[in-house]
């Protein structure tokens, strides 16, 4: 016998506040290499501007700041800093670190690695490393090998 009041078996209401979930708009994975020429690799930005304060971890520091010691001899130090838009340890799907280069090999095996993205200017550069935190630039076909900042979908949200 069912108790009209005994509500356990009961669908629950729809929760009003949650939200429902966006389709996915991002781009193939950081080894695509359909991206156009001139166009940053997929998937090198955050999905919201973080605080620097809370960006760099002391196991990423010495990777971010090899990057950045990297860039200034490349573009010059200039007249502000290079802010730090995306540093994280990743696992890269390939031994090519998101950066694919044509003519070259890679390993086809995961590879523990990083990624920062550093800005300035309205310009972007992708840096990646292996485990061994050396980075290495992910030259596009511009004179300073940066991209124009272009934000993904949902990045000001």
């Amino acid at each position: 016998m069912t108790n009209p009041t005994d509500d356990r078996n009961a669908t629950p209401p729809a929760d009003p506040v949650t939200p429902t979930p966006r389709a996915s708009t991002t781009s193939p994975g950081p080894d695509a290499s359909n991206a156009p020429s001139g166009m940053p690799p997929a998937d090198i930005f955050p999905t919201a501007r973080p605080s620097a304060g809370s960006l760099v971890t002391a196991e990423l520091q010495p990777v971010v700041d090899a990057a950045i010691a990297d860039l200034e001899g490349r573009v010059g130090d200039g007249d502000q800093a290079f802010d730090v838009l995306v540093a994280r340890s990743e696992t890269f799907p390939t031994g090519a670190l998101g950066c694919p280069q044509d003519g070259e090999v890679y390993t086809q095996a995961e590879v523990d690695g990083f990624r920062v993205v550093l800005y300035r200017d309205e310009r972007v550069w992708l840096y990646t490393a292996a485990g061994d935190g050396e980075p290495r630039l992910c030259p596009s076909d511009q004179k300073d090998a940066g991209f124009d900042f272009v934000p993904p979908p949902g990045f000001d949200e």
